[in-house]
């Protein structure tokens, strides 16, 4: 929790009655860092998705589902985005398709965070093993990342983090701004 807390505060700064989509969701509980807003979560896990409708159901929107531009259209533009332990789930075409999607309803000047799991050269043996052995099947290095970023915004700014968890774990923290 401490590493998405911390996404939120330094990377995002989301201000009050920002409208705020969040993809991969998961159990909403990020919702508690936020200021008073207009938030919006995708997730594809049902239990997820009901757990976080059951406790956050005031203070938020929670849709089990992929996020859709059809599901999307009628929210407008938002002011922010985030995608926390999401990219290292889809293959590079995949998530050339979500960022896309999400840089067409972000705000011109919007952000989008995330977090993901990052393989760097002298990652330990704990750190690596806990990579290799993630869900996602597709943990990336810095540069791996950065030229999926780039196929879709013309900048991203991202930032290798190894302080976040109680475990060594090695985490890239990236942003990008929605600028034409």
């Amino acid at each position: 929790m401490r590493a998405r807390e911390i996404v939120i505060r330094e990377y995002l700064q989301p201000k009050s009655d920002d409208m705020i989509l969040d993809v991969g969701c998961g159990t909403g509980y990020v919702i508690n860092y936020l200021p008073n807003c207009r938030y919006v979560g995708f997730d594809i896990n049902a239990a997820y998705i009901n757990y976080a409708k059951k406790k956050y159901g005031l203070k938020g929107e929670f849709y089990c589902n992929y996020a859709t531009k059809e599901l999307l259209k009628g929210y407008g533009s938002f002011d922010c985005a985030m995608m926390n332990g999401l990219m290292h789930h889809l293959d590079d075409s995949e998530l050339v398709e979500v960022l896309s999607l999400v840089k067409s309803v972000l705000k011109e000047g919007g952000i989008i965070v995330g977090i993901d799991g990052c393989y760097k050269d002298d990652l330990g043996p704990f750190g690596r093993w806990m990579l290799n052995n993630d869900r996602g099947k597709f943990v990336r290095d810095k540069t791996g990342y950065e030229l999926v970023l780039l196929k879709v915004f013309k900048s991203a700014y991202s930032e290798m983090r190894d302080d976040l968890f109680f475990v060594p774990y090695n985490a890239l923290i990236w942003k990008c701004i929605n600028a034409e």
